[in-house]
């Protein structure tokens, strides 16, 4: 079966989220401009200098050391080659969007800011009152339809409408009333050497997953579970054997997001025994009885789904929606993303650094001065984003292929 096939434009997605008033900042970005590694080219030329000749045999004790190094590390358990299965839907992907036909670097943010200063933004938006302490590690919410501003910890935040958020370790999520939900994503903080060396956050020994109870914040009728994994062999296997189980999920099927750089090569070879261009999703589900079950089956299906997408900073992963469109999951069912670092409308996100992606100096003012003159748009206009349908490939080969851009309209309505 063909695999489904994605391209996403991450930070349009997350620019909806703000209705048209701010946009990312490009420097907050780390967009990787180019590959971080590429395979190395052979010097096809029949007549080589001395020069040349020399630099071709280092190439080939190079390649030669990696590929010990590789049988090696396969060997010690640490590192699994991607299956024959899942390289080549992976290359197919790559050589159906990626190189000179990835479009997606024409739908960057353009970066220009508006003619309104941010503060100008951000006085004209609706404060959450002061009284709420935001980080004592209960729920928050922001239940109106419109982008609200806080105060945390001395740093000004920005929050989406409809989300929720509670900042707290997600080991003691249990002790919060969070309620039920159909669809449950987990970006654990796994133990990493690179990460440990750049102090980028603090890791999460996986042993520690069974003290997360995810059994009670998942609907008992029927319930999806999302969770990102590292290539590291043995997490995938403490995963599939041990939390799982225990929290009463079936493991389904693994989906696979596809890292670009913006001229549209992959960041790393599909070969590559430092580092994947590739991160996994591991899909799971639980129902209350055999018929649920195979519903949920039935939705989730047998097809291999595969997103490109430019990163955008470090482990922050394209939205589920990307993957689980409405077929899969309502818009209206409740969701919640655990280790969380951001907010997005209607979902509840837990974790210590729930926050760290909605600090206002990461966004910018996307709209002229004279609209912000002062704090509240009067009654009789209205500020309207419409978040317009996906375009798809008219020149993809099947309904299967497609390329995600949302479109964003501003209307400025007089009653």
């Amino acid at each position: 079966m063909e695999p489904k096939v994605s391209c996403v434009n991450h930070a349009a997605i997350v620019e909806g989220y703000y209705m048209g008033k701010l946009s990312l900042r490009e420097g907050s970005l780390q967009i990787p401009l180019t590959a971080f590694i590429r395979l190395a080219c052979a010097n096809t030329s029949v007549e080589k200098s001395t020069a040349a000749a020399r630099r071709q045999r280092k190439r080939e004790t190079a390649a030669r050391r990696r590929a010990e190094r590789l049988e090696e590390l396969t060997a010690q358990g640490k590192f699994v080659p991607l299956s024959d299965r899942v390289r080549n839907a992976l290359q197919h992907a790559y050589d159906r969007f990626g190189g000179a036909r990835f479009v997606l670097r024409d739908f960057l943010p353009s970066f220009q800011e508006g003619t309104g200063a941010l503060p100008d933004v951000l006085n004209s938006l609706q404060e959450m009152p002061s009284t709420e302490v935001l980080d004592d590690g209960n729920v928050h919410h922001n239940r109106t339809d419109y982008l609200q501003v806080a105060t945390v910890s001395g740093a000004q935040v920005v929050l989406p409408a409809g989300s929720s958020f509670a900042q707290r370790d997600v080991r003691t999520l249990h002790q919060l009333a969070l309620g039920r939900h159909k669809l449950i994503l987990m970006d654990p903080p796994w133990q990493n050497k690179s990460v440990s060396r750049g102090k980028r956050y603090d890791m999460l020994d996986h042993s520690e997953l069974l003290k997360i109870h995810v059994p009670h914040i998942a609907d008992p009728d029927e319930c999806i579970l999302a969770v990102w994994v590292t290539n590291r062999p043995r997490y995938m296997a403490y995963l599939r054997e041990q939390a799982l189980p225990s929290w009463g999920f079936t493991y389904h099927t693994c989906w696979y997001w596809l890292k670009l750089s913006k001229n549209g090569e992959l960041v790393t070879p599909l070969d590559s025994t430092h580092r994947l261009p590739v991160e996994t999703l591991a899909v799971a589900y639980r129902a209350k009885d055999q018929a649920h079950e195979q519903t949920l089956r039935q939705r989730l299906g047998e097809q291999m789904r595969i997103v490109l997408s430019i990163p955008l900073r470090h482990s922050w992963k394209p939205p589920l929606e990307c993957f689980f469109d409405k077929d899969i999951m309502s818009t209206t069912h409740r969701k919640v993303e655990l280790f969380a670092r951001e907010l997005r409308p209607h979902w509840t996100s837990v974790g210590n650094e729930v926050l760290k992606f909605q600090a206002t100096d990461l966004f910018q003012s996307t709209l002229p001065f004279y609209m912000f003159t002062q704090r509240q748009v009067p009654a009789q206009q209205h500020l309207c984003c419409c978040l317009l349908p996906e375009e798809k490939d008219p020149h993809a080969q099947s309904v299967s292929a497609q390329v995600c851009v949302p479109k964003i309209r501003l209307l400025l309505l007089t009653g």
